[in-house]
């Protein structure tokens, strides 16, 4: 289909003319169709009551509401038509997804007689309590309050301010209150017993929908995503036709042009694309294009143009900002990028942990106190930090500061922005406190800055059964089985605790951790090879809280059926190697005499081989084990060095935030005590320790430097070599050093998310922005160096004509 199909050709003979609704701040309106009408005709009515539409190349009608915006099924006495259903509009799954409709409100007075309800009605003569009700937004649950006086205006503004739209329609003498929650944002009654208001039952009754958000850290959810992506030749005009005021600006119709005195007139049609408009502009002898960037740009060459308003029907001017300028020879061009907008459903996966929103403690990710500097335009103010406060008082002390700076978190992300548009910067060498450094705060180039992650509202001393921590709900006390071993869960019970008490567990042959940076509960097998971790639900839901079972229970809450969700778990596979033609097989890559059949000897297999036979020699080698190490020292210190170089002011990357974290967390993990050892608790114990100024050098530029003291080394390898190889690479009990050193650099190489494939990508696109400036440019150029040749080349005509006719008046 097209603008110009009827809606009587849609789906022949099942048409119904007739009424729709809409609903435009509060004012409600019955549309009629007819049998003539067409989909164009739909579409520039809706875009009178701030529907934009979009009729793509593969006749897929998309409508989106803005602002009070909104479709309903028309109700009146005349016919209501099916116009809707026919183009696939289903209102009963709008936009939104969380949307409900009250039943008829009416205000209760003296006299018992019903008036019409209004922004400015108290919400107490509706019947409405004070108290406190619930506003999930995005996994976040805060709570609010209904205030003595408070009106049904105020009401709707603060579930504005968490992304849930809300209209009154007024009828004669009643009205409809109708709220449409965006996203995953929607409102529940409190479960307070003294202090919780009715709002909700009064308002909605039982129609109140609970959230259809999926939550685990472990499954997988979907999100609308919206992309924007530069117009190319194929977009159409249609895309930027655009509502102002009450009138809607669109590209269709006749436009004006003027090309060396001589006018013409371009008829842009309904379906035009940029790539037939441009070569409409070319057919009159002009040269037109559009850029990578999405940008038109209409030149003359030789001849003067220019693209008139006057007596045309177009508003292509307006729609694209096509302006004309007169430098260069002549040119237009649309004044900002022409994005085509398309929207798709993307797969993600969602944090066991809710995110942290601002009624969570600073400590609880782990931020000191201490001062932090943000600035305003360059003005500084100086922010105390207090670890046992929420994010909402650090709020306040920042607006005591700067009124016009704000915070928020946007799906889990923290944001410092200013209202009134001025940029913003957070952090410097002279803070206190550790803030910047776990959020990541930096710059996101609009004058905002942004944390590196999303943060939640979980950390390993959290208490599990506290409410608010988890998406998929709050745990209960009880028990639960992990390998052969039961754990059980008290009212008092952190998450270190229990991770203590998994990772000591003989039984329970696994280690567990909580993953802060993804929000989520990690149990990982001490055993390698294709086996899975057993894990059961007992009588507390942690195991389902976490994503690792599913259970049902039956009214005592007794398991009734449960299962393990096996995708949740990664697992291994089996070593197959063989031995002098003997084929063998083993759930780890190291192979102990009883498998392998050779006495005293252990194998540790390290790689993959191609047909290729590996011979082994049975010997202890220190000197080849210290120089190893001693190489990664020297790689450290020259890793150090550069990025150290790189980052410092003058430096190339002095502004990458990231960069200087993943340094100062590299220089912890080389430098940092391990709990999880007994013999040698640092790599100072085994000879690796870092440089310092002394009595007889005072230079203090390698104080950052490692050194290895080799002879040490040996000396602590010969005494306990498990101790040795505990504190490097690991053990059950701890991970290793050069082991999360390794996890560290991996995570900032990975091909798509690492932080240098991001990095590259970014400046990648500056360069190809930057070049196809620069061409226009010489391009540009170029036609103006010839334009002047050619009027150089007729002067020069002239002044030759000048002189001939001068000679021949001297000789008269």
């Amino acid at each position: 289909v097209d603008r110009d199909t009827k809606l009587s050709e849609i789906n022949e003979g099942t048409y119904q003319a007739g009424f729709i609704t809409v609903v435009k701040d509060g004012v409600k309106t019955n549309i009629e169709l007819t049998s003539d009408d067409t989909i164009g005709t739909l579409m520039d009515e809706l875009s009178l009551y701030g529907f934009e539409s979009v009729l793509n190349e593969n006749g897929q009608l998309i409508i989106k509401n803005t602002g009070d915006s909104l479709l309903q099924n028309y109700t009146g006495t005349g016919q209501a038509s099916n116009a809707l259903d026919l183009l696939g509009i289903d209102l009963n799954n709008w936009i939104q997804t969380n949307s409900y409709e009250s039943s008829t409100l009416n205000v209760i007075t003296t006299d018992t007689l019903d008036a019409a309800v209004t922004m400015d009605t108290e919400l107490s003569l509706l019947g409405v309590t004070t108290g406190e009700y619930f506003i999930f937004n995005n996994g976040v649950k805060y709570t609010a309050y209904i205030s003595s006086g408070q009106t049904l205006g105020e009401f709707l503004e603060t579930l504005k301010s968490f992304g849930i739209e809300a209209s009154l329609v007024s009828d004669d003498d009643s009205s409809i209150l109708t709220i449409k929650g965006s996203g995953d944002s929607y409102i529940s009654k409190s479960t307070s017993t003294t202090n919780a208001s009715n709002v909700v039952e009064k308002l909605f009754g039982n129609s109140a929908p609970e959230s259809s958000y999926s939550y685990s850290g472990l499954e997988e959810t979907s999100e609308v995503v919206t992309n924007y992506t530069a117009a190319t030749e194929e977009t159409l005009l249609s895309y930027f036709d655009r509502p102002w005021g009450t009138t809607t600006l669109k590209a269709e119709g006749k436009l004006s042009v003027t090309v060396n005195g001589e006018n013409a007139v371009i008829d842009i049609t309904a379906d035009e694309t940029f790539g037939s408009l441009i070569d409409k502009f070319e057919a009159l002898g002009l040269e037109a294009t559009i850029s990578s960037d999405g940008e038109l740009m209409i030149q003359s060459g030789f001849d003067t143009f220019t693209i008139n308003n006057d007596g045309t029907t177009s508003s292509l001017l307006a729609t694209v900002g096509l302006k004309y300028n007169d430098d260069l020879g002549g040119y237009a061009a649309s004044s900002v990028k022409t994005d085509a907008t398309t929207t798709t459903v993307e797969e993600k996966t969602l944090s066991v942990a809710n995110y942290a929103g601002y009624d969570t403690k600073m400590g609880l990710l782990n931020i000191s106190s201490g001062t932090l500097s943000i600035y305003r335009n360059g003005e500084k103010a100086s922010i105390e930090v207090n670890s046992e406060e929420t994010f909402a008082q650090l709020r306040a002390r920042i607006a005591a500061e700067f009124a016009d700076v704000d915070i928020t978190f946007e799906n889990g992300y923290l944001k410092f922005f200013s209202k009134d548009g001025n940029s913003i910067e957070v952090g410097s060498t002279t803070d206190t406190s550790n803030f910047s450094a776990i959020t990541g705060i930096t710059a996101d180039g609009e004058g905002n800055v942004k944390s590196a992650r999303e943060l939640y509202s979980v950390n390993s001393d959290s208490v599990i059964t506290n409410t608010g921590l988890f998406r998929r709900g709050d745990v209960t006390e009880g028990t639960f089985v992990i390998g052969n071993a039961t754990f059980n869960i008290t009212d008092t019970t952190t998450l270190a605790n229990l991770i203590s008490q998994i990772n000591s567990s003989d039984e329970a042959n696994a280690t567990a951790y909580w993953d802060s940076i993804q929000g989520k509960f990690v149990i990982k097998s001490r055993t390698t090879g294709s086996a899975l971790v057993n894990i059961e639900a007992g009588t507390s839901n942690f195991t389902d809280i976490m994503g690792y079972t599913n259970t049902t229970r039956d009214a005592s809450g007794a398991v009734d059926s449960t299962k393990m969700n096996i995708s949740t778990q990664s697992v291994g596979k089996n070593a197959m190697f063989t031995i002098n033609g003997t084929a063998y097989t083993s759930a780890s890559n190291t192979i102990t005499s009883d498998i392998s059949r050779i006495k005293g000897v252990t194998l540790n297999l390290k790689g993959l081989t191609e047909g290729e036979s590996v011979t082994v020699t049975v010997e202890r080698d220190k000197e080849t084990l210290a120089t190893a190490v001693s190489d990664i020292v020297d790689a450290y210190n020259e890793l150090i060095n550069n990025v150290d170089e790189a980052i410092a002011i003058g430096g190339q990357l002095h502004d990458q935030s990231l960069l200087k974290l993943i340094r100062n967390q590299l220089r912890t993990m080389m430098t940092a005590t391990d709990a999880g050892t007994t013999i040698f608790r640092n790599l100072d114990a085994i000879g690796i320790k870092v440089d310092s100024a002394s009595a007889n050098n005072i230079a203090t530029e390698g104080i950052t430097e490692l050194t290895f003291d080799k002879d040490k080394f040996i000396q602590a390898y010969e005494a306990d070599q498990d101790a040795v190889k505990a504190l490097l690479i690991g053990s059950d009990t701890n991970t290793g050093v050069f082991t999360k050193v390794e996890t560290l650099i991996e995570s900032t190489l990975k091909s798509v998310t690492g932080y240098f494939e991001t990095a590259d990508d970014s400046y990648r696109r500056e360069i190809d922005s930057i070049d196809n400036k620069i061409e226009k440019q010489e391009r540009a150029l170029e036609r103006y160096r010839a334009q002047l040749e050619a009027k150089f080349a007729s002067m020069d005509i002239l002044i030759a004509n000048m002189q001939q006719q001068y000679s021949s008046f001297l000789v008269t």
